[in-house]
């Protein structure tokens, strides 16, 4: 449910074959986070919805310099010692064949 794969209303098959095939996209990526990254952490057998509220709607202060930003952290954030691990391990994560670096 929270990959919104069971919503089909619209008015042709194309559209709602499209819109299926990104929800079972999201829960393949989905997956692959959850065994190859998180598989011993806390979120190592959460629901989609957990992993997007605990990982990417974090509130921080950025920073823009010339060729980077910069993201800061509240102090108080409750996964700051588990983000710099998911980065690390998803940076490590080699591109596919034939991807432009």
């Amino acid at each position: 449910m929270d990959l919104r794969s069971d919503r089909t209303s619209a008015t042709t098959f194309l559209a709602n074959a499209l819109r299926l095939l990104l929800a079972c996209a999201a829960y393949v990526l989905h997956h692959a986070l959850r065994t190859a990254t998180l598989h011993h952490t806390a979120l190592a057998q959460a629901q989609p919805a957990t992993i997007i509220v605990t990982l990417f709607k974090i509130a921080t202060q950025g920073k823009q310099y010339k060729a980077r930003r910069l993201l800061h952290l509240p102090s108080a954030c409750p996964v700051q010692a588990l983000l710099p691990r998911v980065t690390a391990l998803l940076y490590g994560v080699p591109l596919p064949a034939g991807h432009p670096a």
